[in-house]
């Protein structure tokens, strides 16, 4: 369920990658910080269409065989609803998907998500979000994962086009899976996250410009559970923390909208296995993605828009021959008023 976290991550974004913690996004599809609504401009109905694919390889050169490659696919369909108002705005999305693994097996993907915010005078706004993301195996009910996220989010304007901006919340993880058990077991743990950005963005007739620099942190989820391995008593803990640092760049030509995006994530995995009679196994790895996205895009003032997206991650792992590469292809539609 690879890139079950990935869709999670774009569930505030049609874009993931594309951020917009700070300052108003020039896309008019991205909602990410809820407090950023209210300057985003008009108001948007429509949705999107996201067409992703995932590769696995493990090579190990060329006399230690073990050389193999594992794809997965994914589709996902959303709508999107945003009604910005003087004092309150509100983002709502709904959506649904399916995953399909190298071996044909089938995830049945659900997300929903909830933006309000108020405007407190000219220059600040506070904001609250709420996302769910539930995906299920659809032959086998009991390997499943379900991730909801709260967050509250403010931000400053500074002068006409300055913002500074961020978002505190909790991710919950809940999931049924085997976790290297004889039978599956279930889990529920939170996770705190963070995010901070500065920004510039400013829109006027003959177009506009949006750059942004942001940092996002995220502490757990802790996970635990116990059980039998090979019929002995057994038990496990998985905790991880993780950091990215990414920046957004857009530019508006009249209404033709360019973007490009980068993000850098470094993330630190500790995992420990017990079991009775052999003792205690433990490992830390470290997984390093990095995430390239670019976009272009029909954005009137008014009217109809059009965007499309296409983002790239690649991902490895300290002491471990298995690298990864995921694409994701977004088609956003809607109607601006």
């Amino acid at each position: 369920m690879r890139t079950l976290f990935l869709l999670f991550i774009g569930l505030f974004a049609a874009t993931a990658v594309q951020a917009q913690v700070a300052a108003p996004a020039l896309n008019p599809f991205l909602t990410d910080n809820p407090a950023v609504l209210p300057f985003t401009g008009p108001s948007l109905i429509g949705g999107f269409v996201e067409d992703g694919s995932t590769t696995d390889e493990l090579d190990v050169n060329s006399d230690g065989v073990l050389d193999t490659t594992a794809e997965s696919e994914e589709e996902f369909a959303a709508g999107q609803l945003r009604a910005v108002g003087d004092l309150f705005s509100v983002a709502l999305l709904y959506g649904q998907g399916e995953e399909t693994d190298a071996g044909g097996a089938t995830t049945d993907l659900e997300g929903s998500e909830a933006l309000f915010a108020a405007r407190l005078g000219d220059a600040f706004a506070v904001g609250v979000g709420y996302a769910k993301l539930e995906a299920t195996n659809a032959a086998a009910p009991d390997d499943s994962i379900e991730i909801t996220v709260t967050a509250g989010g403010a931000v400053l304007r500074l002068g006409d086009a300055f913002y500074l901006g961020g978002t505190v919340g909790n991710l919950n993880f809940v999931t049924i899976q085997d976790f290297g058990l004889d039978a599956p077991t279930s889990v529920d743990e939170d996770a705190r996250t963070a995010s901070f950005g500065i920004g510039y963005s400013t829109r006027g007739a003959d177009g506009g410009f949006h750059v942004e620099l942001y940092t996002e942190q995220e502490d757990g989820p802790d996970l635990s559970g116990s059980g039998t391995t090979g019929g002995l008593p057994a038990s496990f803990t998985l905790s991880e923390e993780s950091e990215t640092m990414g920046a957004t760049l857009e530019v508006l030509l009249g209404s033709i909208l360019l973007g490009a995006s980068i993000a850098d994530e470094d993330t630190t995995r500790d995992v420990t296995f017990t079991i009775s009679g052999f003792g205690t196994f433990t490992g830390t790895s470290t997984e390093e993605e990095q995430t390239r996205a670019v976009a272009v895009g029909y954005v009137p003032e008014q009217g109809l828009t059009i965007v499309l997206s296409r983002e790239v991650s690649e991902e490895t792992v300290s002491n471990s021959p298995e690298t990864s590469e995921e694409t994701l292809t977004t088609v956003a539609i809607g109607w601006l008023f």
